[in-house]
């Protein structure tokens, strides 16, 4: 059987297909995992302050420490999979900015604030969909449209409303992610 230089060329794009969709689906596995701790997280915190106002400082102080703990914790775990520590350095990176923005924003509302950290990142999801995968993109997007609404119509409801946009959005992203990724 002699194979031609067409079916060759074929059998070599669909290996390559394959193999493009077998990175994403990997990807999309293992960053389950971040959406599902921010998600929770993110939402127990919104949580808090809608309901005790008097302790919402500590529980997103105590967010950002679990989440960054909690990051860590994964990236370690991932790492052992064969990753390297970049990923670290953009958390830290990514981190740095946003604080360096939110000390510079310190006379801004803090509902413009907490829409500010709600987006952010979504921002980094939309980013990185380009060129991990559009469900990506669509998490980033979709919350961030949601954070918006939320920040011009929620009214005394706010956090109520970013503890089911934001923290449900990254859950649904990651139980997404999960359900289509390799693990």
């Amino acid at each position: 059987m002699t194979l031609t230089s067409q079916a060759a060329a074929a059998s070599l794009a669909e290996i390559a297909r394959t193999e493009r969709r077998l990175r994403q689906a990997i990807v999309y596995g293992r960053a389950s995992d971040f959406l599902l701790l921010w998600g929770g997280l993110v939402a127990a915190a919104n949580l808090i302050t809608q309901f005790a106002p008097a302790w919402a400082g500590a529980a997103w102080l105590g967010t950002e420490f679990a989440g960054a703990l909690g990051s860590v914790a994964i990236g370690l775990r991932l790492r052992g999979a064969g990753r390297d520590l970049r990923a670290l350095w953009f958390g830290l990176v990514f981190l740095g900015y946003a604080g360096a923005w939110s000390w510079l924003f310190a006379d801004v509302p803090v509902r413009a604030l907490a829409t500010f950290w709600a987006t952010l990142p979504m921002f980094g999801y939309a980013l990185v969909g380009l060129f991990a995968g559009r469900i990506f993109t669509l998490c980033g997007l979709l919350v961030t449209a949601l954070a918006f609404a939320g920040y011009l119509w929620a009214g005394p409801w706010f956090p109520l409303w970013m503890a089911a946009a934001q923290g449900g959005g990254l859950i649904a992203g990651g139980i997404l992610l999960r359900r289509v990724g390799l693990r």
